[in-house]
C-alpha cells in the first residue's frame, strides 16, 4: 500500500499513468474445480483490496490508471509486461524485493541489472521507522 501511495503521488506531481500490477502464484488444487476456485478468491481479494484503496486515495485525483493481474513469478510477469508496454519507472514494494529468489535463482540485483529502467523500492512505513532507529 506504500508502493501504491508513493506511486500515485509521484503521478499526480509528473502527470503521467499508472499500471498497477497484481502478480500471485497459483499452486494447483487436487482438482481443476478447486484450483480455478482459488484462482477466483485470490483475485477477489485482490480486486476489493485495490478498490478500498482506489474510494480511500484516488477519489478524484487528476491521474490515469489501470489495475492488472498475473499469475506467475513476479520477475517474470514484470519482464514480460515491460516487453509490450512502454514504462518509465519500475516501483516495486520492499516486501515483493525477498521473493526474486523464488525462480533460477534470480537475484534482484540480476533482475535490476536486465530491466534497464529506473526502479524505485518503496519500503513498508514500519521498516522506514526501523531504519531510522538504526541509524539514530
Amino acid at each position: 500500500m506504500d508502493a501504491l501511495q508513493w506511486t500515485f503521488d509521484e503521478a499526480v506531481k509528473t502527470q503521467s499513468k499508472v499500471t498497477i500490477m497484481f502478480c500471485y502464484r497459483l499452486i494447483a488444487e487436487f482438482t481443476d474445480g478447486a484450483t480455478i476456485d482459488l484462482k477466483y478468491k485470490i483475485e477477489e481479494a485482490a480486486k476489493r483490496k485495490f478498490r478500498e484503496f482506489e474510494l480511500r486515495n484516488l477519489n478524484g485525483l487528476p491521474v490515469t490508471y489501470k489495475f492488472v493481474m498475473e499469475v506467475g513469478f513476479y520477475h517474470f510477469r514484470i519482464e514480460m509486461f515491460l516487453q509490450k508496454n512502454p514504462v518509465g519507472l519500475l516501483v516495486i514494494g520492499g516486501s515483493i524485493v525477498e521473493n526474486f529468489d523464488e525462480y533460477k535463482n534470480l537475484g534482484f540485483e540480476k533482475f535490476i541489472k536486465q530491466v534497464q529502467i529506473p526502479v524505485v523500492i518503496v519500503p513498508h512505513e514500519k521498516e522506514a521507522i526501523q531504519s531510522q532507529s538504526v541509524m539514530q
